[in-house]
């Protein structure tokens, strides 16, 4: 009977055709399946991500354009409500401390070349806008 039970597949061989393609192909059906299940889960995890790096960089724009409308509002300005370049260079210093509290590493001559292009319409002032630009710009 043992070797009756052996041979059993072996007398039924539509039966061990049937076991031999499902096996194969439920493999390549599992391995598919959770292939498609990480794969969506790491995009999903890339999406999030990039979401709140977006987030981040708005919340850091808004910040520094905040700050940059106060350190703006400690100027002199005339009746337009523009700064002079001088006095504009006068607080470069305390504009490269709140560049770099906002982690955007700058070096004296990045900032001396924001000044310079600060001034779109080429009067002489800078704005408030102008100024606000130039900052998120270079941020």
């Amino acid at each position: 009977t043992k070797f009756k039970e052996n041979n059993l597949l072996w007398h039924h061989l539509g039966f061990l055709f049937f076991l031999i393609v499902f096996i194969i192909f439920m493999s390549f059906g599992m391995i598919a399946l959770l292939t498609g299940i990480i794969s969506e889960s790491m995009f999903e995890k890339n999406e999030l991500r990039m979401e709140e790096a977006r987030m981040e960089k708005e919340t850091k724009r808004e910040r520094l354009s905040r700050e940059c409308g106060e350190l703006f509002g400690t100027l002199r300005t005339d009746a337009q409500g523009e700064a002079t370049r001088r006095d504009v260079e006068a607080i470069l210093h305390r504009l490269a401390r709140i560049l770099r509290e906002s982690k955007v590493e700058v070096t004296q001559d990045d900032l001396i070349e924001m000044v310079n292009l600060m001034d779109t319409n080429h009067n002489g002032s800078i704005s408030k806008t102008e100024f606000t630009h130039a900052v998120l710009f270079q941020a």
